[in-house]
């Protein structure tokens, strides 16, 4: 029963207002979220949805951590301390999703979320279901269409995988539209949630045990499935080229960018962005 109102596409407008609400100096993708926010408020919603996302499901049976920064979980605190004067009648619906321990505890979090909006739990169970099912046909469409793109390429043609996460890599916004000007230019780009990393063999299990972050893990499992998969290009004569967009202002994303490389293939490179050029 209640209706959903979006922020826009993130622009240099949204970009500026992030940059001006921080009182701290963050990675620019959460000066971005400062400026969806800002904009949120300004339509004077009910609620924001913004929930401390703490960890994510682990990127294979080595690892026992999957976390995710400590921006992305204190998001919502860092959001109530910043716009404490501007909120008024906008409140922060907030809840910590532990993605990575099982339903049973998201469920217990849903529910008592809820009933915030004076939702029975048959309605918070049914919704949950829905969009588990949603969320996993999406990835399942991604790999699909990943697989088709593989087996598809010619001998000779060039296939851009961009290494990221999703707010960097997907956002035209913030990737400074790379995958379209790559396109431009005749080549084949796409995201790494289109690899199949689950399918490949793993070249160093104590490397990928030892990673923390969720989206470490991520990144280095779609560098070792590339290097894996060049085997398999190889042979026909086509090549590939991958790329790491990665945020400089965090330096677990340096680290994680290099090992990447190493793991990867040596054709790999990165490309670091600060956000201060973005709305120059």
């Amino acid at each position: 029963g209640c209706e959903v109102v979006l922020s826009g596409v993130t622009s240099k407008r949204i970009i500026r207002m992030g940059v001006e609400s921080v009182s701290a100096q963050p990675c620019f993708p959460v000066k971005v979220a400062y400026g969806h926010i800002t904009e949120l408020i300004d339509k004077k919603v009910d609620y924001i949805f913004l929930p401390s996302v703490v960890s994510m499901p682990p990127g294979s049976a080595l690892n026992k951590h999957s976390k995710l920064c400590p921006y992305v979980q204190s998001l919502p605190y860092q959001v109530w301390s910043a716009f404490a004067d501007r909120l008024k009648e906008t409140r922060i619906l907030t809840a910590p999703l532990h993605l990575g321990q099982g339903h049973r505890l998201l469920k217990k979090t849903f529910i008592e979320l809820g009933r915030k909006l004076g939702a029975s739990t048959a309605k918070v169970q049914n919704a949950m279901q829905e969009a588990f099912d949603a969320q996993i046909g999406f990835e399942q469409a991604l790999k699909h269409k990943g697989r088709e793109i593989l087996a598809s390429l010619t001998p000779g043609q060039k296939l851009f995988v961009l290494i990221s996460r999703p707010y960097n890599g997907c956002d035209e916004g913030v990737n400074m539209q790379l995958p379209k000007k790559l396109a431009d230019l005749g080549a084949q780009v796409i995201p790494m949630d289109m690899l199949d990393p689950d399918t490949a063999e793993l070249s160093d299990e104590s490397l990928h045990s030892q990673i923390y972050w969720s989206y470490g893990q991520k990144i280095l499992r779609a560098a070792d499935f590339e290097y894996r998969i060049d085997l398999w290009v190889d042979y026909r004569g086509t090549g590939r080229l991958s790329g790491n967009l990665i945020d400089d202002n965090v330096g677990t994303n340096k680290i994680a960018g290099e090992v990447s490389t190493r793991a990867g293939s040596c054709g790999a490179e990165n490309l670091y962005f600060a956000g201060n050029f973005f709305f120059n």
